[in-house]
């Protein structure tokens, strides 16, 4: 039912800023938790059973306690209105000290309490949140909670830059905070709460006081040797009715735009085409090392957004995106290819510029109809102009002359999304959206080597090779859900259609330099086709009672692909039954939280995998085709986890194992011709699996008054290696990864704070004998950290990193050394002024030595890093 009501006091005046709490008797739990900030009035969902009594709960400063109980019977209405009125309450209060716990829940949310968690040295979100438990942040940037996405982090309810998790993560700093909540079983539309949660996890931070009254945020400026400087200031307002957030970030100290940056720039549309584009990512990453140790860059990062209300029922949006990068690297390969039929040897320096350039444009506007009605229209920009540029000198395959590479891209999408929200009762809701999506990929690369020539058996002119891709996009989708609640069940039921055209045009060629020389067209490079793919499905989501005392949440999808594929010279029909099947049961085990995820998908291959007639580019010096496009993929999934969490400490155990069968399997035929890569990729109806175990576990030992962590995981893949060029044969092959971490925190006295981490991690590969006899086929890295933080006084303390990295264990290329970074920090007394010196690569090690290993590919790296160097920078925190 939608329970309304107004709040005034004795005399009539508006009440605002008032604290409401709805408790459900029968139950004994909080069902709704508020403030209503600068309002009088509240409008909540609340899900009523027959026969139900809710009890009131209204407080203000400076008013007695409202409290009111609620009885229903079977004839309820759907909507109820109070009208509220608060008493004055005068009293006196002694002198008291209160300590929240470090940790509290209540409902899906989860509270961590910012103080019990720092260390003295923090200044971002993400240096707090790494040391909180439950919370970690992957290789690829990405924050998960109890190994789920981090789908959102919001401020005090509001959503400013919510989506982009790792801009906020970096930029959103921590003296702020009051609380972090992590929230679970969460969707993004707000009327649908207490219908249906989508599972997915938000953070909300809790601010102080004073904060939500006031603009607040950060800047630091920054200098240091090499010149190398930074100057990063943050904003937000969210006390007045317009929300504010500005976000800049210009530094040349390797603090530059990552992969998890520019994938929060695209949206849905995006994702699903930019596999359209080359790679013109080509910088080697390091994982767990820091790119300000190693990466050159000069950045230029801006975020603006401002919420605006148009009237009290309409909420405009606008946020601008631009960042723009220039990051070079150097670095040395010897490699080792399978060439179909052997392993050949190929060693490579390159000297490489990336220049990432991105801009986003996003509008929306709501209108909050009524209470139970809402109207959302959205409009993004995104535009990709990014460019690199690569020199190589190749040694090995034949090759006697350095490869010049050069790419431009020129990517155009533009997006409109409609979506409208009705709920209709408490246990009812009807959505419905609609997205126009219209894309230009254009891209244009350019190779020149004086081994061309050879490679292609042509004149001695032709030195320069040219990639170019035209393609256009148009793509249209329409869904619509209904959802209904009985009981504790909900039952979703819906449709969804889809219809994209893709005009592709891309053509590779040679000529000469000057361009001056008749054009060498390469047949087997070029693509002019249209594909026309139109998808119908129908969809259901509802709990089941199977095998266990628990129901199964089951999430059907049923429906039909067709893509067309129409040229010049034949017309193709690729007719896909789609069908996606997720059943998830929860169950209990005595203190152990069981769940039971079973997932079966069959749909059609990705768009940029349909044509069977050329090679289409993937990167400049590499074409891939795939054949046996008819046969669609095919997914099962199985995973079971155990979790355990001690109710009185942190003590906490979880254990996964996954079982996941690819029922549709690639069989990669590599056909060297010098430095370039020609890939047929055969889709095989056999299947290639894979087994994992992982496995972590949370010590507060009382001995050592200390936590200690225990990570492991390992990983088992099947695949098939292809051999011979004429008669292929295919011979099964399978590699395995290994990795365990332990660590251990902490402080004595909250003076000296210690963490020390230890991690092994590995590969090994299963390749046939005739193959592997000079072939690496085993890698392990070992990574020690220590890091320690000197509280010297309340003003003042020092910090120490101190990394061992021992790689490429048991081969010839092992390769060990020690990192270490020094911090000093100050800060003026009663003054927002901090005063920060950091010295980087103290032992001054110049190279970074790794393998990066696959069953079709094993390298041995190098990469220079930034010699040592002192940077000190002046923040200011208001």
């Amino acid at each position: 039912m939608l329970l309304k009501g107004t709040i005034t006091a004795y005399t009539g005046a508006d009440v605002p800023n008032c604290f409401v709490k709805i408790l459900s008797t029968k139950k004994n739990t909080i069902l709704h938790y508020l403030n209503t900030s600068d309002r009088n009035s509240f409008s909540i969902i609340v899900s009523v059973q027959k026969t139900d009594t809710l009890t009131i709960h209204v407080s203000s400063l400076g008013y007695a306690k409202f409290e009111q109980l609620l009885t229903f019977n079977s004839s309820y209405k759907d909507t109820l209105e109070l009208r509220i009125v608060l008493q004055p309450q005068y009293k006196q209060l002694d002198s008291v000290t209160v300590k929240a716990p470090p940790v509290w829940k209540r409902g899906d949310t989860t509270f961590f309490r910012v103080n019990a968690f720092k260390e003295g040295g923090e200044k971002k979100l993400k240096d707090i949140i790494e040391k909180i438990p439950g919370f970690e942040i992957i290789e690829s940037g990405q924050l998960l909670y109890k190994k789920k996405p981090v789908e959102k982090i919001m401020i005090e309810g509001e959503d400013v830059f919510a989506d982009q998790t790792n801009l906020l993560l970096n930029n959103f700093p921590v003296h702020v905070l009051n609380n972090i909540q992590a929230i679970e079983n969460q969707n993004n539309n707000k009327l649908l709460k207490g219908l249906y949660g989508d599972g997915k996890v938000f953070l909300n931070l809790g601010l102080n006081k004073t904060s939500i009254k006031a603009a607040f945020g950060d800047g630091e400026l920054g200098i240091g040797s090499g010149e190398r400087y930074t100057l990063s200031p943050v904003f937000f307002s969210l006390y007045n009715k317009i929300k504010i957030g500005l976000i800049a970030n210009w530094n040349n100290i390797g603090n530059g735009v990552s992969l998890q940056q520019t994938n929060e720039l695209k949206k849905e549309n995006e994702k699903n085409t930019e596999g359209w584009l080359m790679n013109n990512y080509p910088l080697q990453l390091i994982n767990n090392f820091e790119n300000r140790w190693y990466i050159k860059n000069n950045q230029k990062d801006n975020r603006f957004q401002i919420n605006t209300p148009l009237s009290k029922k309409v909420m405009a949006k606008t946020e601008i995106n631009f960042i723009t990068d220039r990051q070079s690297q150097n670095s040395y390969y010897n490699s080792i290819f399978y060439n179909t039929a052997n392993f050949i040897e190929r060693s490579d320096t390159n000297n490489i510029n990336y220049t990432p350039r991105m801009l986003s444009i996003q509008k929306s506007i709501k209108w909050n109809i009524d209470s139970t009605k809402a109207l959302e229209v959205q409009g993004n920009l995104f535009r990709d102009a990014s460019n690199s540029n690569q020199s190589s000198i190749y040694g090995g395959l034949n090759n006697a002359n350095s490869l010049q590479n050069n790419t431009n891209n020129n990517w155009n999408s533009i997006t409109l999304l409609t979506s409208f929200t009705h709920r209709v009762s408490g246990n009812k809701a009807i959505e419905w959206s609609v997205n126009y999506n219209k894309q230009s990929i254009v891209q244009q690369a350019v190779s020149t080597s004086a081994d061309f020539p050879g490679i292609f058996t042509i004149p001695n002119f032709y030195t320069n090779l040219s990639n170019i891709i035209n393609n256009k996009v148009h793509h249209f989708k329409s869904d619509l859900r209904i959802s209904t609640k009985t009981k504790e069940e909900v039952t979703q039921k819906g449709i969804s259609f889809s219809s994209t055209l893709l005009n592709i045009n891309s053509n590779s060629y040679l000529q000469d330099k000057n361009a001056t020389q008749s054009i060498y067209q390469i047949d087997n490079n070029k693509n002019t086709n249209n594909y026309y793919i139109v998808s119908l499905q129908a969809f259901y989501k509802k709990s089941i009672q199977l095998f266990f005392k628990n129901p199964f949440s089951v999430d059907a999808a049923v429906g039909f692909s067709n893509a067309r594929i129409n040229n010049s010279t034949n017309v193709r029909h690729i007719p896909t039954p789609t069908v996606n099947v997720t059943m998830e049961n929860k169950h209990k085990y005595s203190i152990f939280d069981g769940m039971l995820i079973l997932s079966y998908t069959q749909n059609q291959l990705a768009s940029f995998n349909l044509n069977e007639a050329s090679f289409y580019p993937r990167q400049t010096n590499t074409y891939v085709k795939v054949t046996n496009t008819q046969i669609p993929n095919r997914i099962l999934n199985i995973t079971y986890s155990l979790a355990w969490e001690g109710k009185k400490n942190l003590t906490s155990s979880v254990l996964s194992v996954t079982y996941y069968s690819n029922l549709t399997s690639s069989l990669s035929l590599l056909n060297y011709k010098g430095f370039l890569l020609f890939q047929r990729d055969s889709m095989i109806q056999l299947p290639t699996n894979m087994y994992s175990c992982n496995y972590h576990y949370t010590i507060p030992s009382v001995a050592l008054n200390a936590v200690i962590n225990v990570d492991a995981s390992y990983t088992y893949k099947t695949a098939f290696l292809a051999q011979g060029i004429d008669n292929i044969n295919m011979r099964p092959t399978s590699y395995s990864f290994y990795w365990i971490m332990t660590n251990i925190k902490k402080n004595w006295k909250k003076r000296y704070y210690v963490r020390l981490e230890n991690s092994i991690s590995g590969y090994t590969f299963n390749i046939p004998n005739f193959l592997g006899e000079n072939t690496p086929t085993t890698t392990f890295n070992f990574l020690a950290k220590l890091s320690q933080r000197f509280i010297l006084s309340k003003t003042m303390n020092l910090a120490s990193n101190i990394s061992f990295y021992n790689n490429n264990l048991f081969s010839d290329n092992r390769a060990a050394f020690t990192y270490i970074d020094l911090e000093w920090n100050y800060r003026w007394k009663e003054s927002p002024f901090h005063f920060i010196i950091r010295a980087e690569n103290l032992t001054n090690q110049n190279r970074y030595f790794n393998s990066n290993n696959s069953m079709l590919l094993q390298s041995f790296y190098s990469i220079p890093l930034i010699p040592r160097n002192i940077f000190s920078s002046l923040r200011i925190t208001f």
